[in-house]
């Protein structure tokens, strides 16, 4: 089982360094329509950044004055934390994803318990069951991957 394992490996390594080194041209070529892309969108925030601090002003002011700058690199003021969101009423004040991760099912149960009842309580129980999954997917790929190596 160790050399199917191997080989299952060595093929799989070997497979990704799998490219025609011939043609130096194309392979570079595949990155320049990238760098473009990442070029403009970099002006774009370093000419904010400039008028920002050579103004002094907030984004609210930036706005208002630089509307089509702001929407051309799709600015918010607001950050979403998504399941990382760290609710007010959180236990302990750490995001319930974070309780799910650690102490799988019984870090469901606090998150569970100590908050109060509602829509969003619903969510942070979500979030921790969303921590719980990955965090066993997670012990999971690693017990499989140690465990084929060592038998």
């Amino acid at each position: 089982m160790k050399f199917v394992n191997f080989l299952f490996c060595l093929l799989l390594s070997s497979s990704l360094f799998a490219v025609d080194t011939d043609d130096k041209k194309s392979i570079s070529s595949m990155f320049e329509e990238g760098q473009e892309t990442i070029d403009i969108e970099l002006s774009q925030l370093n000419e904010i950044n400039d008028i920002l601090l050579n103004k002094s002003m907030s984004f609210d002011v930036l706005k208002e004055n630089h509307s089509a700058l702001v929407g051309e690199a799709n600015l918010s003021p607001a950050i979403s934390d998504g399941i990382f969101d760290n609710h007010p009423d959180s236990p302990l004040g750490v995001p319930a994803f974070w309780w799910g991760f650690c102490l799988g099912l019984i870090g469901m149960l606090v998150v569970y318990i100590s908050m109060d009842e509602g829509s969003d309580r619903k969510d942070q129980v979500q979030n921790a069951l969303y921590g719980c999954l990955i965090s066993g997917l997670i012990a999971l790929v690693l017990n499989l991957t140690v465990f084929s190596f060592i038998f």
